[in-house]
């Protein structure tokens, strides 16, 4: 009876051994996903910020997009299949009016507008992040530095007519990951410019 009782009684230990191995070894590799995760999200919207704050609006006013990567260091930035010709009208010109070529495909990997490759927290992560613009709608923003209204030889403001501002509306599509990693980050961004 005592043999059979301390054999139950190891039986019982070895497994609450066993599960508490896995559930550490779980939480390591859970936390691990986790943490690649949040630097490919991070990675996300720091490419999503650059594309709106520096290739938007110098895009839209008439600069090309070679000369725009041109500006990054060498090898972070590049174009995907899109053309100048397409770029400037996915910009410029409302989904209906867009040039022959443009894709408004949904993959992002075949089919991308800005590809960003990013260092992450050692030189040996790096992470690809893929941006493309997949529908415009037209707005009134002013392409130039000019302005159409302002005050003149005289203060008063009666004989200017204010046209209501329509911002140029951009849905871009987001996706980030780790070369080499399963995790990826897809974001769908509305921008008004």
């Amino acid at each position: 009876m005592a043999l059979v009782t301390v054999l139950a009684i190891i039986l019982v230990c070895s497994i609450f051994i066993t599960l508490a191995y896995y559930f550490v070894y779980r939480g390591t590799e859970v936390s691990g996903i986790e943490r690649r995760y949040r630097t490919a999200k991070e990675a996300a919207l720091g490419s999503v910020e650059v594309f709106t704050k520096e290739i938007i609006p110098y895009g839209i006013s008439g600069t090309s997009l070679s000369s725009l990567i041109s500006k990054f260091p060498e090898g972070t930035v590049e174009s995907g299949s899109v053309t100048e010709e397409c770029f400037t009208s996915k910009l410029t010109k409302g989904t209906s009016s867009w040039a022959d070529d443009c894709s408004s495909s949904m993959d992002l990997v075949e089919s991308y507008d800005i590809l960003f490759r990013l260092k992450g927290e050692n030189s040996k992560e790096t992470y690809k992040v893929y941006v493309k613009i997949v529908d415009t709608v037209k707005g009134n923003t002013s392409t130039s530095a000019l302005s159409l209204e302002g005050t003149g030889v005289t203060e008063a403001q009666a004989g200017v007519v204010s046209v209501r501002h329509f911002p140029y509306l951009y849905k871009i599509e987001v996706e980030s990951a780790k070369e080499g990693s399963s995790e990826r980050v897809d974001l769908s961004v509305l921008y008004a410019y």
